[in-house]
């Protein structure tokens, strides 16, 4: 039973963690970017300078 205590906190701890790095708050009323936008920020694979290469 004292295993399963700590361990129930910790799962508690990382779900609100979680969720503040999902939706944090926004600083002076401004709302930022949504994560998603982060990940279409990457540039493409390297796979269409692949196919750039062939077309030269």
């Amino acid at each position: 039973m004292t295993n399963q205590s700590p361990f129930k906190e910790r799962v508690i701890i990382n779900e609100g963690m979680l969720k503040k790095n999902m939706n944090p708050p926004p600083p002076n009323g401004e709302r930022p970017p949504p994560p998603k936008a982060q990940v279409a920020i990457p540039p493409p694979p390297p796979q269409k300078t692949e196919l750039k290469q062939t077309n030269n």
